[in-house]
């Protein structure tokens, strides 16, 4: 029996394919999924929930090897074997006795252009299918604006002045994300045609988060220089993020600091800056070390507080990078400990919490970058 995607936009995704694989029904299910649909991270949860053992093997040999480990097969102990060519190129044993499932991202989005959407990553169609399909079909070119807007949340209007691209560059850091060629080229084609931005390479600032970092905290710097009156060393950019007149970015300054995007510059007299800029300031005797302490722990607790069931593994990946830096705040500091000790203590319960449900199903994927050990290997190779 062949089956195809749904196509009802009002249905996640993720739901959506997992209305093929309900619990205990059936013993071995044989599925095409040329465009990862299982990978995604959801699916993958909730098929080791329902029991599934899923299988992806390339080599035949492995392959048999890793079906036959798995029998007897039954409805309580179900086995999904995924191959991303033609059911029939698997063992004739197998596609026999299996159900048959074939996916496609062509029955989730027919009405966008099917390359498009296959260079996103899952968090990124899931979020597209919660959009909903645009009225009519689109070419690539209008494809390229609707995922640009619905997938990534970018506007044009918005990325035509600095505040706004500071403003999309650093959630896009913050995800550890990757914009597939099509939709860079797109992306720095508009960047480069706005007036605003005139002189500016947007390139390094999209692809590499130390270049972005490095640009805002020099124009940060500048605009410190400059109001508290002392000299301005030469940067590599021109000055135009506008921190004195953009309400915009002035707003956005606690997010940057939060981040770590922006690090407190020191001046001789804080109070020469207006009230708003103080916090990205220090006085010359001051410690930054405990304000950047008391915001990483503000923005872990907010991360933590958030819930788990929605969170991801690019989620951890943030929460690890700022409580090591926390940690080595700590430690350098020889203070705070008890402080930290309830987040620490909640943190080693949501993420425990998250590794009995997630582990399994993410550490027997084949990823194009290792997030455990045993798959530096194959990643190697």
């Amino acid at each position: 029996m062949q089956v195809s995607g749904l196509t009802n936009a009002a249905l996640r995704m993720p739901e959506a394919v997992l209305r093929h694989f309900p619990a205990h029904l059936h013993a071995l299910t044989v599925v095409s999924d040329r465009d990862g649909l299982l990978a995604d991270e959801d699916v993958a949860g909730v098929l080791a929930d329902r029991g599934f053992a899923v299988i992806e093997e390339t080599d035949p040999v492995m392959l048999r090897v890793r079906v036959e480990h798995l029998r007897p097969w039954t409805p309580e102990r179900p086995v999904i074997v995924v191959t991303q060519g033609d059911l029939r190129n698997l063992p004739f044993d197998l596609w026999r006795q299996g159900r048959q499932i074939s996916l496609s991202l062509h029955d989730f989005f027919p009405r966008l252009s099917y390359p498009i959407v296959k260079s996103l990553a899952p968090a990124r169609r899931a979020r597209l299918a919660a959009a909903g399909e645009p009225p009519t079909s689109l070419g690539e070119v209008s494809s390229i604006d609707f995922v640009l807007r619905h997938a990534f949340e970018v506007e044009a209007l918005d990325l035509a002045n600095p505040a706004g691209l500071v403003g999309w560059l650093n959630v896009h850091h913050a995800r550890n994300e990757i914009l597939p060629p099509r939709l860079r080229e797109a992306l720095l084609a508009r960047l480069r045609a706005a007036p605003a931005l005139a002189g500016l390479d947007p390139a390094p600032l999209i692809d590499d988060k130390d270049a972005y970092e490095v640009f805002v905290r020099e124009q940060w710097d500048t605009f410190v220089r400059r109001a508290a009156g002392t000299s301005i060393a030469k940067t590599g950019a021109p000055y135009i993020l506008r921190f004195e007149r953009d309400t915009e970015l002035q707003d956005d300054l606690a997010g940057l600091l939060r981040t770590g995007t922006i690090a407190p510059v020191r001046v001789g007299d804080p109070d020469l800056l207006p009230a708003w800029a103080r916090p990205g300031v220090l006085a010359e005797t001051d410690d930054g070390r405990a304000a950047r302490a008391v915001a990483l722990a503000g923005s872990l607790a907010g991360r933590l507080g958030e819930d788990g069931g929605e969170r991801r593994w690019d989620d951890w990946r943030a929460i690890a990078r700022e409580w090591a830096e926390l940690s080595i705040l700590r430690v350098e500091m020889d203070s705070g400990s008890a402080a930290i000790a309830p987040l620490e203590a909640t943190l080693d319960r949501t993420f425990l919490d998250w590794l009995r449900r997630r582990y399994a199903s993410l550490g027997g994927q084949k990823l194009p970058q290792p997030h455990h050990v045993h798959h530096v290997p194959l990643w190697l190779a």
